[in-house]
């Protein structure tokens, strides 16, 4: 925008905050807030993992004593300011503390004290395109994108007049208030859709009278084993190379080869992880050698395939919950060879996946649109704050 609306101005953000530098402080160095400064009740911290657009998330929540509070005042909030982001992807994210009446903030954070502009108006507007596109130009880092305390209080802020902030604030929540509602629906859809699926295998496999067998009696089971480090590339040369690390939707992705092949599974396959936080977790198999953290489940000629794959994934939770090990965890050779799995002949089990993938279309469908749906809405909350902050909006809040 190369002209602002009759009766705007720009102001630097520290122009717009009580007088001083205190008015506009980061956390404390890291030296001066240690983890063993950290207790189970007192005086809230926030971390970057608490601030999100307009919220704070008062969840996994630090704390240090009142004494530790005092010692560190200075990068102390108050109810009412306004916490962001310096640190991070996303990066100078803000929003207003609401619900703590004080507290600390850590390093990665600025704590914004406003007093010449509207606090509301303010942090819609550090949340707007315009303010981020230009924190993103200025930051520095390329592992951990920052920004410096000095870039942040020379922030470039337009500022039409109190009553025009008091109008652009309420016209935005009331559009915002729509789309966060259409979220909301979005949200509940995609968990029904979840529940739905659930409930359908749960149908299928158990809601009919087929006689079950332990699972290694119609599957081999293959157990992955890493091959020499120094064999592996990223080049392509050798036999694809599948860790639970390169599990995607349905099929694993490669993006490591072996010029040694230890253990191998094969299209045809289902693959399962069978060590680490994802135990349980499933891929449709490729050929391709497999590491320590997979196993290979080849159904024999009275199994089919994706009738074992929707099978196990039924049974994931139970599968994880099986797990052992302290430091991560594991789920066996026995184990998988003893799981129960109901077998009806081949071509019942063709009627039920025929059956199954039907109605899955029509679930990936009802997903699909709730994604259409959730990126539409995205895009229209970006398009109302910069409408709200480059003055296209104006004319709207003086027919209000």
């Amino acid at each position: 925008m190369t002209e602002l609306p009759d009766g705007w101005k720009i102001e630097r953000l520290e122009n717009l905050c009580e007088s001083g530098k205190q008015a506009i402080v980061d956390g404390p160095f890291g030296s001066n807030l240690k983890r063993r400064d950290y207790v189970d009740s007192g005086i809230p911290v926030l971390k970057i993992q608490n601030i999100k657009e307009n919220t704070i998330i008062l969840k996994k929540m630090d704390y240090v004593k009142p004494k530790k509070y005092q010692e560190l005042l200075r990068h102390s909030f108050t109810e009412g300011d306004i916490i962001m982001t310096k640190l991070g992807d996303p990066l100078g994210v803000s929003a207003i503390v609401n619900g703590i009446p004080n507290g600390l903030i850590v390093a990665d954070l600025v704590r914004i004290r406003p007093s010449k502009i509207l606090t509301k108006f303010l942090c819609y507007q550090l949340n707007s395109p315009r303010i981020q596109k230009h924190i993103n130009e200025q930051q520095k880092g390329t592992t951990r994108p920052r920004v410096n305390l000095g870039m942040i209080r020379a922030l470039p802020i337009y500022i039409p007049p109190i009553p025009e902030q008091h109008k652009i604030v309420e016209l935005l929540e009331d559009h915002l208030s729509r789309l966060d509602a259409a979220l909301v629906d979005v949200k509940q859809a995609r968990i029904k859709s979840a529940q739905f699926r659930q409930s359908l295998l749960d149908s299928v496999f158990y809601g009919n009278k087929f006689d079950s067998v332990h699972l290694g009696t119609c599957i081999d089971l293959i157990m992955g084993q890493a091959p020499p480090g120094i064999t592996c590339n990223k080049n392509g040369e050798g036999t694809p190379f599948v860790k639970v690390g390169e599990f995607a939707e349905l099929y694993p992705t490669i993006e490591e080869w072996t010029l040694k092949p230890l253990r191998l599974a094969k299209a045809g396959d289902v693959l399962i992880c069978v060590v680490g936080a994802t135990v349980g977790k499933i891929n449709l198999g490729i050929d391709c050698a497999i590491g320590r953290s997979v196993a290979a489940i080849r159904p024999k000629n009275t199994l089919l395939q994706k009738y074992l794959y929707y099978f196990l994934e039924l049974k994931m939770l139970e599968i994880r919950g099986q797990s052992k090990g302290s430091a991560q965890g594991v789920i066996t050779k026995d184990y998988i060879n003893s799981i129960q799995i109901p077998l009806p002949d081949l071509k019942v089990q063709q009627d039920i996946l025929d059956l199954l993938e039907s109605n899955f279309l029509q679930i990936e469908k009802s997903v699909e649109m709730s994604n259409i749906i959730e990126h539409e809405s995205l895009s229209l909350r970006r398009s109302l704050l910069q409408a709200a902050f480059t003055g296209q909006l104006a004319k709207e809040v003086a027919r209000v």
